[in-house]
């Protein structure tokens, strides 16, 4: 009998492990918990009018998006923002919505899944999303034809996106140069660095556990979510923040340490 219950302690055990690794660890990190930064006072009173944009993802998640274009109609160039980790468009672009509707660009401002409106429950920091900003390319050739060229810019986990979205070959033409910021090198060094800090010892059962729990949910190995991987697939010209490093891996890279420089860049 003692038998019996040492194993019913055991699984019942294994299972509350299953469930606080997955339901508190994993969805800490990559679900919708988190407090977000809030936009500043001056981006939400100047913002402006916009339309708002539904399109279905590839796992047929409905994704939103805010377009803005031009008072005097469409523009000829348009711009994909992409957003960070647990942020919104508004708070990481409050100064580039102003410098893109200067330059008459159209301005299609994503809400990343599990951000916003945007439906998912889950993030991968960088890897499905990539598969967004895919799709999300595709319907600005559709809406504004395959003659408007497109620069994607991504902030942080956007950046990430945005860089791996470079490497598919389901790309659209249309996408002519990238601009990211604030990009992490791998999903896998960023969470385990803010696991280690946190949790030290534990963080070496925590890691590989919760990677297990990422495989499920992304398909991926976080381990494979490295932008290294990547890097020789991109040929599209890309523009790095002053500030980030690793970006000797990349052939194509321009630099800018102002808003002159990336104007240039975005003329050349």
């Amino acid at each position: 009998m003692k038998y019996l219950w040492a194993a019913i302690i055991t699984l019942w055990l294994v299972v509350a492990v299953y469930f606080y690794i997955n339901y508190v660890l994993f969805h800490k990190h990559f679900g919708k918990a988190g407090k977000k930064k809030n936009p500043p006072a001056q981006c939400k009173e100047n913002v402006g009018s916009y339309e708002r944009i539904n399109i279905t993802s590839a796992d047929q998640f409905i994704l939103t998006a805010k377009l803005f274009t031009p008072a005097n109609g469409d523009g000829k160039r348009s711009v994909l923002l992409c957003h960070d980790y647990r942020s919104n468009g508004e708070a990481d672009f409050a100064k580039e919505l102003d410098f893109y509707k200067n330059l008459g660009y159209n301005i299609l401002l994503i809400e990343q899944r599990c951000h916003g409106k945007s439906a998912g429950d889950t993030t991968s920091m960088g890897i499905t999303e990539s598969y967004d900003v895919v799709y999300w390319c595709s319907w600005l050739e559709l809406r504004f034809g395959t003659g408007c060229p497109t620069v994607v810019h991504g902030k942080g986990m956007g950046a990430f996106a945005a860089l791996v979205a470079l490497a598919s070959p389901e790309l659209p033409q249309n996408v002519i140069k990238a601009v990211v910021s604030e990009v992490y090198d791998s999903v896998f060094e960023k969470f385990s660095q803010t696991v280690k800090n946190k949790y030290d010892f534990w963080s070496k059962v925590i890691i590989p556990t919760v990677n297990m729990f990422y495989r499920l949910n992304t398909g991926f190995d976080m381990r494979d979510a490295d932008i290294k991987n990547f890097a020789k697939k991109i040929s599209t010209p890309v523009l790095f923040d002053c500030k980030d490093k690793e970006t000797q891996a990349f052939k194509t890279v321009r630099m800018a340490v102002s808003g002159e420089g990336l104007e240039k860049f975005l003329n050349e």
